[in-house]
């Protein structure tokens, strides 16, 4: 079976990016960087149609050297999205996953196209993306309309 969604847009409330300066180092010179990721995800439905869904993100990522902070990224936006059909509960747990799946996509792209502004290396999403591949059904098979469509 073919499941269809609609993606209805995004809608960001802070696209936040800092870069910070460190004595004793030239403009260009690489440093070592650890980045840590936190991602908060709340997923709600609308209580009179349950086929629409609104997908929260709240992203924070820190490139540290050490304890030294050298940028960080605040994100924090949503998506609205809806099923085409209304779907049993089992099926929309995994349509849940999938959907998340596919914004985490379109969310790397805003933070790698960000944080790589001047930077030799960017921010990714790319392990949080991996962990919720793993939870999604290798046989679901899913259509993503955007409202233009």
């Amino acid at each position: 079976m073919k499941y269809i969604a609609i993606d209805n847009g995004l809608k960001i409330n802070t696209l936040e990016y800092n870069t910070f300066g460190i004595d004793g180092y030239e403009s260009g010179e690489q440093i070592v960087e650890n980045q840590s990721v936190s991602i908060s995800i709340k997923l709600g439905m609308n209580k009179k149609n349950k086929v629409k869904r609104v997908l929260l993100l709240d992203v924070f990522i820190e490139g540290k050297n050490e304890e030294i902070l050298l940028r960080k990224l605040h994100l924090d936006l949503f998506y609205e999205f809806e099923y085409k059909d209304k779907y049993s509960e089992s099926d929309l747990e995994n349509l849940d996953l999938y959907m998340t799946k596919y914004f985490l996509g379109k969310t790397n792209a805003i933070v790698e196209n960000v944080s790589s502004i001047d930077q030799s290396s960017c921010f990714n999403l790319n392990d949080a993306i991996e962990d919720i591949n793993k939870k999604v059904p290798e046989e679901l098979s899913v259509e993503i309309r955007s409202i233009e469509s």
